[in-house]
């Protein structure tokens, strides 16, 4: 089954049972039928480093036994469950064009085009799924094969069948209020991923590698938001009503208050510890409802 195959019926099918967001820092965990039973397990450090090579894990038995510690035991047969993998292993991006053409196959080979030039790994022995967030925009995810088998082979072994639903990020956006003009800026392991919705859709993602070492991150995480806001600027005529941000842990209200002083905009905290954990639920039917 494809990756959009396995997208698609994750979309439409019944919700898995279990939900995994997966960080450089450890897994989250909550099952679909439980409200807020969110249960998380640490990684030691340099057990996962994200990134669009195969080799995200780098011990793969510490991982594999983080795994094991937070499936229940006794399942019986293959469970379904879904994986929010880290932003920096999934290239996402944000693609605008002139025409599109009406038939799947064309549209698939035209996106496939524009993404061929700018990937930094190779696109024919990766997986591509893509949505219509606008007439001639498209939102597409593209990882390699080898990537999504390296992250899926731990949860088979404990039992059950994986498939990849979304990136951290984009989980998130559905903690976002619809209908708004905002920026979002979730910090990773080393990444910045920056997405900027408007009340008719998605209108950039990004992600940026930060430095590491640095005295002083905020200056830097906003320096790097600078341009984003010209570009929503040019493109919309305003700027945005909001910027959202998430993954500062205990930082988040300092990172609030100087974010919102220095780029003169409304700064909100996404409370949630596991944002597209958290964000996977609340898109759910029923609206499962995670805590913070």
């Amino acid at each position: 089954m494809s990756f959009a195959d396995r997208l698609k019926a994750l979309l439409e099918d019944p919700p898995p049972e279990f939900v995994f967001e997966i960080g450089a820092e450890g897994i989250a965990m909550a099952r679909t039928d439980a409200p807020g039973a969110i249960q998380f397990a640490a990684l030691q450090a340099g057990v996962l480093e994200p990134g669009y090579g195969a080799g995200n894990i780098k011990d793969l038995e510490s991982f594999s036994e983080v795994v094991r510690k937070l499936v229940p035991a006794g399942l019986r047969g293959r469970r379904t469950a879904a994986l929010i993998l880290p932003d920096s292993s999934v290239r996402v991006t944000i693609l605008d064009f002139e025409s599109m053409p009406e038939k799947e196959e064309e549209r698939r080979s035209l996106i496939r085009f524009r993404l061929r030039k700018s990937l930094p790994f190779d696109l024919d022995s990766s997986m591509l799924s893509y949505s219509m967030v606008g007439p001639k925009r498209v939102l597409a995810a593209v990882a390699t094969m080898e990537t999504i088998a390296h992250y899926e082979e731990p949860f088979r072994n404990a039992g059950l069948q994986p498939g990849l639903v979304t990136v951290s990020s984009l989980a998130m956006l559905d903690l976002v209020p619809a209908k708004t003009s905002a920026v979002i800026a979730k910090l990773g392991a080393g990444v910045l991923t920056v997405c900027v919705v408007q009340p008719d859709g998605i209108l950039l993602m990004r992600s940026l590698d930060l430095e590491t070492n640095t005295t002083d991150p905020l200056d830097e995480i906003s320096n790097d938001l600078y341009p984003t806001l010209a570009y929503v600027e040019d493109h919309t005529g305003k700027r945005p009503e909001k910027l959202w941000i998430a993954g500062f842990g205990e930082d988040s209200a300092a990172a609030a208050t100087r974010l919102a002083v220095e780029l003169e905009l409304p700064v909100e905290v996404l409370p949630h510890r596991h944002a597209g954990l958290a964000g996977y639920l609340s898109s759910l039917p029923g609206k499962v409802k995670a805590a913070a």
